[in-house]
């Protein structure tokens, strides 16, 4: 009997222009476009694949010869070690939260050693993996000189998602008030 070979775009990765997930063949894989080159690269050859692998840090991925879903803007294609269950940050306690930021927070220093960031800081990047906390976006930009300042969009998104989102605003609106703790 003859395999159907079915390809389709992973619904929630849409908005990233350096790359996508999507389904072939019933794995998942994440194309990497040639937008995102440099930087995949950059991250592959400088170690800090392998320093935030090796720490659990980092869902890890193997490079796979596998027909692209985009062939205009592909550059590889990769796919990730599979997670059992996918959870979402509004579904987390607040200490799952808070091993997410302390994560994305401890990512971020590695990112640093290697003269990198994050791309961004999304909860949703951060996937509770054997109970650990795990970055699973193979994605970091290269900065064109070093930069040890803050990088403001790596501040905006771990605010938003770690500082901001968590707590219900009517807490702050008490809080603000002066009839909180």
């Amino acid at each position: 009997m003859q395999r159907m070979i079915t390809s389709q775009a992973h619904s929630s990765s849409f908005r990233d222009p350096s790359g996508f997930l999507f389904w072939q063949d019933g794995a998942l894989y994440r194309q990497v476009n040639t937008t995102y080159k440099d930087n995949y690269e950059h991250l592959m050859k400088s170690g800090l694949y392998e320093a935030l692998t090796t720490a659990g840090l980092l869902i890890p991925h193997e490079e796979v010869d596998v027909k692209f879903l985009r062939p205009d803007l592909a550059y590889k294609v990769i796919r990730p070690e599979l997670i059992q269950f996918i959870s979402y940050p509004y579904e987390w306690c607040f200490s799952q939260l808070k091993d997410a930021a302390l994560t994305t927070l401890r990512i971020q220093k590695t990112c640093l050693d290697f003269d990198m960031s994050l791309k961004d800081c999304s909860a949703y990047n951060i996937q509770l993996e054997k109970t650990s906390p795990n970055w699973v976006m193979s994605e970091v930009k290269v900065p064109p000189t070093v930069r040890l300042h803050k990088d403001p969009d790596m501040h905006e998104d771990f605010e938003v998602w770690y500082v901001t989102k968590p707590i219900p605003p009517s807490y702050i609106q008490v809080y603000r008030r002066g009839e909180g703790p």
